[in-house]
This record gives structure tokens, C-alpha cells and sequence, in this order.
């Protein structure tokens, strides 16, 4: 797996020409073609609003696990 942060939309237009290429080498060297398979694209806002809503239920977690038992 491969993540790629999409942070400029011409890093993009490099990337995939990147992948596209060495998906080719990897074809044309009868090699297995993964270059251009199991990318995972994000933007940064993404993984900002990630992070809130996962730290808001990790704190709702501790809220609850911290309050006195009967």
C-alpha cells in the first residue's frame, strides 16, 4: 500500500505520470505491474478532519472510562 498527500494538483499530474511509466518498465521487464495499484490519495483536509473527529471519540472514551463505576 502507498499513501500520497495530494497537496499540489501538478505533484498529482507528476505522480501519475510516474506511475504510468513504471508500471510500463515493470510490464515490458515481465515483472509483476504494481507501480500504479494500492495508492491511497488524501488531501491534507482529509487527515485534519480526521484527526478531530478521531480525537473527539478518543476523548468521549476516556470520559466514559474515567466516570465512577457502581
Amino acid at each position: 500500500m502507498r499513501l500520497w498527500v495530494d497537496r499540489k494538483a501538478k505533484s498529482r499530474i507528476e505522480i501519475d505520470a510516474m506511475q504510468k511509466t513504471a508500471a510500463a518498465d515493470q510490464a515490458e521487464n515481465g515483472l509483476p505491474v504494481t507501480a500504479d495499484k494500492n495508492w491511497i490519495v488524501v488531501k491534507p483536509e482529509d487527515i485534519h478532519s480526521y484527526q478531530r473527529s478521531a480525537t473527539t471519540t478518543f476523548a468521549s472514551v476516556l470520559a466514559c472510562s474515567s466516570s465512577p463505576r457502581p
